[in-house]
């Protein structure tokens, strides 16, 4: 009986740990027709993290709307919210991504400021082609 109990530990010890499952897209993003670059999304079921990395177009001055500090709201195996406040303005609106890895899309709201008011549900301009790279 010792052996067998000494021979299924080993064997437990020996087995892989389960991966964690880490769900990614890559999504270009055009505003007006012009390309201004790629987000390259990572969500990690597990730890429930989101990163975001974003790769603007060399001739996009302006850069792409991204905060750095991303938190997850709600997250289910298929859909991820995340909400996040601008870093280089902490004053500033909360910005909301709406991630979908089946549909692989992406919606991100980024409210505008209207006569010193933020304006409810603005969707950030641009058109968003995403594809998964999981």
């Amino acid at each position: 009986m010792t052996m067998a109990r000494i021979l299924i530990g080993l064997l437990m010890l020996s087995a892989p740990a389960e991966a964690s499952t880490i769900r990614k897209l890559e999504c270009q993003e055009w505003v007006e027709g012009k390309y201004q670059g790629v987000y390259v999304l990572n969500f990690n079921e597990d730890t429930n993290r989101l990163t975001v990395k974003t790769v603007p177009d060399s001739k996009n001055e302006k850069g792409m709307p991204f905060a750095r500090i991303w938190r997850v709201l709600w997250s289910n195996e298929d859909r991820v919210i995340a909400s996040s406040v601008d870093d280089k303005d902490w004053g500033g609106p909360v910005h909301v991504m709406f991630l979908n890895f089946p549909k692989t899309s992406m919606s991100l709201h980024i409210p505008k400021q209207t006569e010193g008011v933020y304006q409810v549900n603005t969707r950030a301009p641009g058109e968003r082609k995403c594809r998964r790279l999981d």
